[in-house]
């Protein structure tokens, strides 16, 4: 069965700071309710999928699946950054409450004069949510950083919610 669900997305940008704060609401005006699965996707490209000084961070903690070309899973996560220490850059997407959070290698394929090569393109991360569908909104805040690599990761992992604006 189809089920309408009214999505609204509202960004906020500040002319101060490098961040983006997106606000979510989710909710239904059939009178449906229950369970339900929300996923947030956003990509982000660096070099060097596979180089030690370029890898993940999930709430400030680096595991051994750490590198930008790999793929992972961390249930109860808030945030997750790309590092990038030879270019002292870093991104990071950060929400106001806990969801499994994945990470997953983007790769082209191309043919090239040795043949077929997969070429690491990206990341992409997804911030997966169970919510309760009903007639009163699901609110769910996020905000993305992105710039120096230390004050990216200060900001990212010392925020426990996205205000509301």
């Amino acid at each position: 069965k189809s089920i309408p669900i009214p999505i609204t997305k509202k960004f906020t940008f500040d002319a101060d700071s490098n961040n983006i704060d997106v606000h979510y609401e989710v909710s239904s005006h059939s009178g449906a309710s229950g369970e339900f699965t929300f996923a947030v996707e956003n990509n982000f490209n660096f070099q060097a999928g596979h180089a030690y000084d370029r890898y993940i961070l999930v709430d400030n903690q680096r595991s051994d699946n750490s590198w930008l070309d790999a793929a992972g899973t961390h249930k109860h996560a808030r945030a997750i950054a790309m590092v990038d220490e030879y270019r002292d850059l870093a991104v990071a997407v950060g929400s106001d409450r806990e969801a499994e959070i994945w990470h997953l290698p983007l790769f082209t394929v191309s043919l090239s004069e040795g043949g077929f090569e997969k070429v690491y393109q990206g990341t992409s991360f997804v911030h997966v949510f169970r919510v309760t569908l009903s007639e009163s909104p699901v609110r769910i805040g996020f905000t993305i950083h992105a710039g120096q690599m230390a004050p990216v990761i200060r900001e990212a992992f010392a925020r426990t919610s996205v205000s509301a604006r």
